[in-house]
């Protein structure tokens, strides 16, 4: 009986024995097999791959495209000679003892983006009403208030600004010609004035090609009796423009180191608020790309007759007729489909 139990004992003190070891192995199993807590797991960061758009944003990006810069606005600019004798012999009459006036006005579109240039008469003779409400030729705003009058009363008939100005004697304009060594021109009818310049020489020119002194140009310039008709002043404001085309195509065919000499005497001899530099920039502009200058003539209207109720020859233009003449110029267009030449 004894022996019995004791071998029990035995028995059970193995079984119990191997039990305990299953389970101690089990355990370390379970150990080996459960994920590290964050608090006894030691985590190695490890980079990721790169994908494909983080290895491109690594890549330098190309440096954008620059926006064009705007192209350059057209703009106005008031052309003027008066009729002032100053520094001429002359004393008496027009320009000396009884005031000076606008002998000569036109207006210029200037495109700096196509490099075209309209030129534009305002007739002297053209109706205007001043602010005391007279009414009067619209080259009497000079006399009265200078440029500034003159101006305004040219915005006042056009409906467009006038960024610009140029405003000459005749003494100015024949020193300028002068300064440029003389002007080439194609005069197409007979010409012929007394020299103001010295109030005794009568200058003359037979249709033909003349190379002009500052004298002769501007008897060329003021010559309007010779011509037939009313239209005596409409047709002188024909070669009046011509001239100024002609001092454009001249000066753009020059070296910038000449432009520059020929719009310091521009300067020297006019009334403008243009700047030396900046006129000088845009000669130049004109004169880089003087294969692309091109230009258009015309007049505002220029017919009329005497207005008896002030004693005065005025043209019949209006407003509705400027308007639709300065539309057409706005427009890059020929003023003479406008208002026809004489």
């Amino acid at each position: 009986m004894h022996k019995r139990f004791l071998f029990l004992f035995v028995l059970a003190a193995g079984a119990l024995f191997l039990l305990a070891g299953c389970a101690c192995a089990a355990s370390e199993v379970v150990a080996d097999e459960a994920p590290a807590s964050s608090s006894s797991a030691k985590v190695v960061d490890k980079p990721a791959p790169a994908s494909s758009s983080s290895a491109s944003s690594s890549k330098p990006k190309p440096e954008p495209e620059p926006e064009p810069e705007p192209a350059p606005e057209p703009f106005y600019v008031l052309i003027s000679g008066n009729d002032t004798r100053e520094g001429t012999p002359v004393t008496t009459g027009h320009g000396a003892d009884d005031g000076s006036r606008s002998d000569t006005m036109m207006i210029a579109r200037v495109d700096p983006a196509t490099y075209l240039i309209t030129l534009v008469t305002i007739p002297r003779d053209t109706r205007t009403v001043m602010d005391e409400g007279d009414t009067c030729k619209i080259n009497e705003a000079y006399n009265r208030g200078g440029m500034p009058l003159e101006i305004k009363q040219v915005e006042k008939l056009t409906g467009v600004p006038m960024k610009y100005y140029f405003n000459m004697t005749f003494v100015q304009f024949a020193q300028f010609v002068d300064s440029l060594g003389g002007i080439s021109v194609h005069i197409p009818l007979y010409v012929e004035l007394k020299n103001v310049l010295t109030d005794s020489e009568t200058i003359s020119f037979a249709p033909g090609d003349y190379h002009l002194n500052g004298a002769e140009a501007l008897v060329f310039a003021r010559n309007r009796k010779t011509y037939s008709g009313e239209s005596q002043d409409a047709t002188r404001q024909i070669q009046d423009r011509y001239l100024v085309q002609r001092f454009i195509e001249f000066t753009a065919s020059q070296s910038d180191e000449a432009i520059d000499t020929y719009v310091k005497s521009l300067i020297e001899n006019t009334d403008t608020n243009f700047t030396e530099e900046e006129l000088g920039e845009l000669v130049k502009d004109f004169a880089h790309h003087k294969d692309q200058i091109h230009f258009l003539s015309g007049t505002g209207p220029w017919q009329g007759a005497l207005d008896e109720s002030v004693g005065l020859w005025l043209t019949y233009g209006d407003d509705e007729s400027w308007h639709e003449l300065m539309r057409v110029v706005g427009e890059g267009g020929d003023p003479t489909t406008v208002v026809s030449l004489p």
